[in-house]
């Protein structure tokens, strides 16, 4: 069990009402952790200091947030991971985010969205699911499936330090952060019986 903890830092990122902002978490989540090749999770995989990373974007609420988990893992390198994390998204915010490949993130979410792809969702439902992210925050219930040229702006921003800057504000200079540490016990079940 000692390699079977798991490490979440919560960031809230804003409030409903910014769907760009929440859309561009959502296009830096795939460039930092969409493959094993990407630098956030390459950097804790490479170091074994865990099976797994997620950075996941949590939206539909009034106060979306991003969550980054690391799964399958050693507790006792918890400062470490820290360390690894923040460091490598200092080098990051630093050098840049890779502007191909939030050119392409950011073609694939455009894309789906313009389809109105919801996996395996029937297109109703996931419509409804959508108009209920901002209808029930008392905005415009278009404003979940209507996405104006939102598109156009973030595509103009990769060109700029707008990705880079949401990083270090609302992931690295976080106000409103969190850390849980999950530690798995050998032993719960057996007291659970015997109690």
């Amino acid at each position: 069990a000692s390699s079977k903890g798991h490490i979440t830092y919560g960031y809230v990122i804003g409030d409903c009402s910014d769907q760009e902002k929440i859309t561009a978490f959502s296009l830096i989540s795939s460039v930092l952790c969409g493959s094993n090749e990407s630098p956030l999770k390459k950097a804790i995989l490479n170091n074994g200091l865990g099976e797994d990373i997620t950075f996941d974007v949590q939206d539909g609420l009034l106060q979306p947030f991003v969550v980054i988990d690391v799964i399958n893992t050693d507790l006792s390198k918890k400062d470490l991971i820290e360390k690894t994390i923040t460091a490598e998204l200092e080098r990051i915010i630093k050098e840049g985010i890779d502007k191909q490949e939030l050119e392409a993130a950011l073609n694939q979410r455009e894309f789906k969205a313009k389809e109105r792809d919801f996996g395996g969702t029937p297109k109703g439902r996931g419509r409804t699911n959508h108009i209920l992210d901002t209808w029930l925050y008392d905005r415009d219930p278009l404003d979940g499936i209507c996405f104006g040229d939102m598109f156009d702006k973030l595509r103009a921003k990769i060109s700029t330090s707008y990705y880079e800057d949401l990083l270090k504000d609302l992931i690295l200079n976080s106000r409103y952060c969190a850390k849980i540490i999950l530690n798995p016990s050998n032993t719960l079940g057996q007291e659970k019986a015997e109690k």
